[in-house]
């Protein structure tokens, strides 16, 4: 993460902060599963820290 979010724009800090809110089984069902979230800024984190992960 320390990598990672000084990288980030304002914009998407205040996406993975609210991100960290979530509730657990919502973070596994986009990071584990799979599932996209509805909103499309969530997703956008959501697919950053997976490619970040796979890379």
């Amino acid at each position: 993460m320390d990598t990672h979010y000084a990288r980030l724009s304002a914009a998407e800090q205040r996406l993975f902060e609210k991100l960290l809110a979530c509730a657990d089984p919502q973070l596994t069902a986009w990071l584990c599963h799979g599932a996209p979230p509805a909103e499309q800024g969530m997703a956008t984190i959501v697919q950053r820290i997976l490619s970040a992960h796979h890379a």
